[in-house]
């Protein structure tokens, strides 16, 4: 199974924080939460734009992939590309641009390709510009 985890910004600090996802309407005034436990023993509040699902893959570092994070892709003929990873059609893959237009696999349609997780778009926009 899955292991369903999501990650956001926290609105104090910056800091991220991972656990599961918490969006109350009424109780907490539209406020976007990601509690570090089933049990909700601390949940923190985050910016609700910064908040992406873990994709249940890891990169060749073994780090875990998020919804927003910027990885790096070698096709095992020597290709690279850059991309974001977002969630798209029911499936979670890479967007990227090529001569101005948007591109999109999902990661259940690629082969033979090795990710690297080398940041995100909050943190690192500058990367993928």
């Amino acid at each position: 199974m899955r292991e369903i985890l999501f990650r956001g910004k926290r609105v104090d600090n910056g800091e991220w924080v991972y656990g599961h996802y918490h969006s109350y309407d009424i109780s907490c005034a539209g406020k976007t939460k990601i509690c570090c436990t089933y049990h909700v023993i601390r949940a923190d509040n985050v910016y609700p734009e910064t908040v992406g699902q873990y994709t249940g893959l890891k990169d060749v570092n073994g780090k875990k992939i998020f919804e927003g994070d910027i990885v790096e892709g070698l096709f095992y003929y020597g290709q690279r590309i850059l991309g974001v990873v977002v969630f798209k059609g029911g499936a979670f893959g890479l967007e990227w641009a090529r001569g101005g237009v948007k591109e999109f696999d999902g990661f259940n349609q690629t082969c033979n390709i090795e990710y690297e997780v080398i940041g995100n778009i909050h943190d690192n926009p500058e990367l993928f510009g």
